[in-house]
């Protein structure tokens, strides 16, 4: 959390200091407290495909 209080400094400070180079709104540095590799998959779609694996090993 401490890095990501550094980089709103360090922005707000190059945007106070050049206000014509920026257009908008900084980036967003508020912290993520979870990450999902694949956010919109549904855990069902996972089994079917351990299901298709398994059938094909036994074949």
């Amino acid at each position: 959390q401490a890095i990501l209080d550094q980089r709103v400094a360090l922005y707000e400070a190059a945007r106070q200091s050049q206000p014509l180079r920026w257009k908008g709104a900084t980036r967003n540095w508020t912290r993520i407290h979870t990450v999902h590799l694949n956010p919109d998959r549904d855990d069902d779609q996972d089994a079917i495909t351990t299901a298709r694996n398994q059938e094909r090993k036994a074949a």
